[in-house]
């Protein structure tokens, strides 16, 4: 009895799977639709990014003191994105040889609670590394030719500074901007604020400047970094 045999493929079939299969290949590099259904995604455990995550209530939850206010899934969700940013919509006048504390009165984000509009700070209830960031226009009458003086833009950790901008006077300008940053490790109860000096021997004011509808100065800002 004659054994049985399985055919062998042909040369020219031989040639067409190597070819069938770098074409299906390609099909999943470029693809031209979903080559799978996309399975469901359970909802994170994980520490919360960016967003309003919706908790078990069924509610976009904030964040209160690094923490998701509600449960994901029966559980406590960390909040990483934690941070505040704060501006004024009001004229302060900055008095020559004095050193003032800028109010603010407005809030453009503040995921963790730390605008404290009663001292003007931003008050760290999560502890992490944070960068922290200032902008400040000055307006001004302009300074007699060698007159000398300094402005001065500081970011305050419970009073000391932090991150300091010095510039001499501009002769003949009408205005200038400052900024300040840093990055720093900050601990619970942290209170950061924003100051400003100026001995140029006449008055100056702090002035808001808008752009697209959004007040871009005077600014404060605390962003957590990493834990």
């Amino acid at each position: 009895m004659a054994a049985n045999r399985k055919s062998l493929p042909s040369a020219s079939n031989a040639r067409r799977v190597p070819l069938l299969l770098a074409a299906s290949a390609l099909t999943l590099l470029v693809g031209t639709g979903p080559v799978f259904a996309a399975a469901p995604v359970a909802p994170s455990k994980g520490p919360v990014t960016a967003g309003s995550p919706v908790t078990d209530d069924g509610r976009p939850g904030k964040c209160v003191d690094g923490w998701l206010d509600g449960k994901i899934d029966g559980k406590p969700v960390k909040c990483e994105d934690v941070g505040a940013g704060v501006f004024s919509s009001k004229a302060q006048t900055i008095p020559t040889g004095t050193t003032v504390q800028i109010t603010f009165n407005g809030v453009d984000f503040d995921t963790d609670h730390m605008f404290d509009p009663t001292t003007s700070t931003l008050v760290v209830h999560t502890p992490g590394r944070y960068l922290l960031k200032s902008r400040f226009f000055w307006s001004f009458i302009p300074t007699a030719l060698g007159a000398g003086g300094e402005r001065e833009v500081a970011v305050n950790v419970n009073g000391n500074p932090v991150a300091v901008d010095f510039q001499g006077t501009v002769d003949g300008a009408l205005g200038v901007t400052q900024e300040a940053s840093t990055i720093i490790e900050l601990k619970k109860g942290d209170a950061i604020s924003l100051s400003v000096f100026q001995n140029t021997g006449q008055d100056a004011t702090s002035v808001p400047f808008v752009a697209n509808n959004k007040t871009i100065t005077p600014q404060l800002q605390a962003q957590m970094v990493a834990p």
